[in-house]
């Protein structure tokens, strides 16, 4: 028996194709894929591809027990959320998932692009905390920040971590 197999390069290219792939099985087979994988680290891209891709229709799977459990939840939530761009369901599950209080930890710019989208869209949003990574300068924050200071109901705002914000 001949089978065909296709190798890529760049891993990248295997993560995307592995979210599409998952995105066109049965809703019952993506939920087995994502209880059994969901929150390791190996698939971290995948699943932000597989948002990317579904718009995450089945944002149900956010409700798992398995995400809750992973170290990092909340950013993993946002950066998933982010990667939808459907601001109507990021405004619908943001006070649910998250709360009225946030407490976030931006590594990246595009945490804090993500961060910032997801933060823009949450109705009920009055306390937020950033905390800034250890020993770096962060100028991506105002990417997180711009979207929030506009929330009137912002009751307070705090940043601190041993990071230096430019």
């Amino acid at each position: 028996v001949i089978a065909e197999s296709f190798y890529f390069l760049h891993l990248t290219v295997q993560e995307f194709l592995s979210a599409v792939h998952v995105a066109l099985l049965e809703v019952a087979a993506q939920r087995a894929i994502w209880d059994e994988h969901l929150g390791q680290p190996h698939m971290a891209q995948t699943w932000r591809f597989y948002c990317g891709v579904t718009k995450l229709e089945n944002y149900d799977l956010l409700q798992n027990s398995t995400i809750r459990r992973i170290k990092g939840f909340d950013e993993l939530l946002m950066q998933s959320l982010f990667e939808t761009q459907n601001r109507d369901l990021v405004a619908k599950l943001m006070p649910s998932v998250m709360g009225d209080r946030v407490r976030l930890h931006p590594k990246t710019s595009y945490d804090s692009l993500a961060f910032g989208f997801c933060l823009e869209q949450h109705s009920s949003l009055q306390h937020l905390t950033v905390d800034l990574p250890v020993g770096e300068v962060v100028t991506e924050v105002k990417h997180l920040l711009e979207p929030c200071l506009r929330h009137q109901q912002l009751q307070s705002l705090t940043i601190g971590g041993p990071g230096e914000l430019l």
